[in-house]
């Protein structure tokens, strides 16, 4: 349709820009515009409704003749910026893969595809078979019985170049450029019989199908969520419909998608940030085309496009990591249950440990729980034990109780699994003699130390900043330099050499450096080559160590310390996700290390479990009117100058108070780290007893703040639901 156009274009855009389109052009579809005399990538979000009387520019070229987003995906983006208060056009921008974003064609990357000749030639045929070459003669009956196979699938099945290139001189295989599709296992295995909670779980998800109803599937670690998943996708499959699976890790996906390819007989793509710009593009369209039937992403994957979507998944539904920080700070899980209640489909949250949101959710009657208490190896789940650090000699912060632990798991062949969730050697260089500490040049913190290939390093894990290590004390001048704490690195190297006859294996960003690396080491472990596992919670999240019996938490006061309410909560997950990798195939046992054994959060969730101790939680939170009791946005103010920071933090609080005078607004408050990369930091939080009292603030705040004189040179954001407040 030619006419007026209304276009989401990246930028500050909280609402829609309007040109004139001299032909016909589809909504959905992306087109070149010019603004503010520089090109731009936009997308056609409606027809009309044009301001009267305004001469509209034309745009500057169609580039799509089929729409790439649909009408539920704008629906669903258009909620998201009004929710989170982000500019509507970054957000529907943000949506496409970078080279899409760009202006690239929406068209897959081609790879080289390899057939046999038809008709075949006779007398090379039988050359062929004659011949000595075994390698081409099980390249050519490999070919005989596919419609063609790529050069990746190909050199998967081991067979040589050579024997390829041999092939195609002799005519006897041709060779085309095209797409390649997803792949589809024709022969996938059967899953295992369900137990009585499981059978109820599916039978609960496939009597659902076709409406909208949330589902938190809360099953201790083991218990089998994932077949409950698998089962529930293979009903949504065989109804002709599509599945979208949400995890939050990049370190989850591999072995998710090994476990998915082997059960369902159905196209599969990926979504995450491990892709380069070229498989992204390549799998956002296999997934909007619909030729994938199976989506499983982390969390910008919740913005895909997906035909005839019937089931969302939401694996691990109370990691942080589904919290986008940056940007539009986003909620994967929130907007996964909004998407499914746009498209009238089920969605399932699953956990061992629902967030405090989620448990509220169920408490009122809007999710229902589905319940497996038992492991699906029928093993009990381990024995937890605090162990009182007060007053005791450490080892490179290990307690000989734990040590001696180690020892005895170890020695009988299996695998122990130490958690600290803290990187580097050691969090704190000191002077022993003065007290000196040595700090971010940039920020108002600490720097880590980390042991160099050929010197050591400080590094601060906030700005990335990073310089040698000094050999002498910056104030005092002594070489008597201390490190503090301990690290990853450091617990690793400690581990070294009170176990030197045990193989080590640390798992950390640092250590694994790429997804492949990182894949590689969870392999070894998984495999038990690996007697001792030291890592963060990257060891954490959904992976199954079967020789693995014991777990040793080595800090755990920092959740206790924290002023943070989410703190405690966080704190519970870990424990039990941490804890929930040992006793998988044997008895199991976990040790917490620990200053304050006494905690009340800490013996709650020791003695009673962890639904005891987050109801606790949760009904101090709703004494407090804390969320999920309450609705919050937090505004992050920085300028490379303090009063120019303070100045804009004061003008916003003001200005939140005159919009709605009935809010709660606090600040402007420092933020915890004052000065971070070189800029201060600011920050007013604004809490209302309604969301819609909440959203009805912040859309006039963010619109008015930003055209404000004072906004200039300034960095700030909003974060609804902020789930930090660093």
């Amino acid at each position: 349709m030619a006419g007026p156009v209304a276009i989401a274009v990246p930028g500050k855009f909280y609402l829609t820009l309007h040109y004139n389109s001299p032909e016909p052009v589809a909504v959905g579809a992306r087109v070149a515009v010019t603004v503010c005399n520089k090109p731009q990538v936009g997308v056609v979000l409606e027809h009309g409704n044009a301001p009267p009387h305004v001469r509209l520019k034309n745009i500057s070229a169609v580039l799509d003749q089929q729409p790439l987003l649909d009408a539920a995906t704008s629906k669903l983006l258009r909620w998201a910026a009004q929710y989170y208060a982000h500019p509507l056009g970054d957000v529907v921008c943000s949506a496409l893969p970078t080279l899409l974003a760009a202006g690239e064609p929406a068209q897959r990357s081609t790879t080289t595809f390899y057939r046999q000749q038809q008709p075949a030639n006779a007398d090379a045929v039988a050359a062929l078979t004659n011949g000595r070459s075994k390698q081409q003669q099980a390249l050519y009956q490999e070919l005989a019985s596919s419609n063609g196979l790529s050069q990746a699938q190909l050199k998967q099945l081991g067979h040589k170049p050579a024997a390829v290139k041999a092939l195609v001189e002799k005519g006897l295989v041709v060779t085309s450029e095209q797409p390649e599709s997803c792949a589809i296992n024709a022969q996938p295995i059967a899953g295992p019989e369900l137990n009585p909670e499981q059978a109820e779980a599916v039978a609960a998800l496939q009597a659902a199908h076709g409406e909208h109803r949330c589902f938190v599937l809360q099953g201790v670690t083991g218990s089998g969520k994932t077949e409950v998943y698998l089962q529930a996708a293979q009903h949504c499959l065989d109804k002709q419909q599509a599945v979208l699976i949400l995890v939050p890790e990049i370190g989850l996906t591999p072995q998710f998608l090994r476990r998915v390819q082997q059960r369902l007989a159905a196209p599969i793509t990926v979504l995450h940030s491990g892709l380069n710009a070229s498989q992204r593009k390549d799998n956002w369209l296999l997934a909007q085309s619909g030729e994938a039937k199976v989506v499983i992403g982390t969390r910008s994957a919740i913005f895909a496009p997906i035909p005839e979507l019937g089931l969302i998944v939401v694996d691990e539904e109370h990691d942080p990591a589904f919290k986008q920080q940056e940007q539009m700070r986003y909620h994967a899980r929130d907007l996964a249950v909004v998407r499914a209640h746009q498209n009238n489909i089920p969605i399932v949250l699953g956990s061992a440990t629902p967030s405090g949101e989620t448990l509220a959710n169920i408490q009122r009657g809007q999710y229902q729980l589905l319940a497996l208490t038992q492991r699906a190896t029928g093993q009990a789940l381990p024995k937890i034990e605090a162990i009182d650090l007060r007053s005791q000699t450490l080892k490179s912060s290990l307690s000989q109780q734990l040590i001696n632990r180690i020892q005895t798991h170890s020695d009988a062949g299996n695998q122990v699994m130490l958690f600290l969730n803290r990187r580097g050697v050691a969090p704190v260089l000191l002077c022993h003699e003065c007290g000196w500490s040595a700090d971010c040049h940039r920020c108002d913190t600490r720097m880590t130390l980390h042991r160099g290939q050929y010197r050591d390093m400080l590094r601060c894990h906030h700005c990335d900043a990073s310089r040698p290590a000094p050999q002498q004390c910056d104030s005092c001048g002594s070489s008597n330099l201390i490190s503090a704490g301990a690290g990853t690195a450091g617990l690793e190297e400690a581990l070294q050499q009170l176990f030197p006859n045990k193989t080590i294996l640390r798992v950390d960003r640092d250590s694994a450096g790429s997804s492949k690396r990182l894949h590689a080491a969870l392999e070894q472990a998984t495999q038990g080559k690996a007697d001792i596992l030291v890592g963060t919670q990257m060891l954490a999240k959904g992976h199954h160590f079967p020789k693995l019996t014991l777990v040793g938490i080595v800090d755990a006061d920092a959740g206790l310390y924290s002023s943070d309410y989410r703190a405690p909560e966080r704190l519970a997950q870990q424990v039990v996700q941490v804890a929930g990798r040992a006793g998988r195939e044997a008895p199991g046992e976990v040790f917490i290390q620990t200053h304050m054994p006494e905690h009340p959060a800490l013996q709650a969730l020791i003695n009673k479990g962890y639904d005891h101790a987050i109801n606790g939680l949760l009904a101090e939170r709703q004494a407090s009117l804390l969320p999920p009791y309450s609705h919050m946005a937090l505004v992050r103010i920085s300028h490379t100058r303090a009063d120019r920071a303070e100045t804009f933090a004061r003008y916003l609080s003001q200005l939140a108070n005159q919009i709605n005078p009935q809010a709660m607004v606090m600040g402007p408050i420092t933020a915890p780290m004052p000065r971070k990369a070189n800029r201060w930091r600011f920050q007013v939080l604004i809490q209302t007893t309604a969301r819609s009292q909440r959203s009805q603030l912040l859309a006039q705040l963010v619109p008015t703040a930003d055209q404000h004189k004072l906004a200039s040179g300034v960095r700030w954001s909003v974060d609804v639901d902020p789930i930090d407040f660093f």
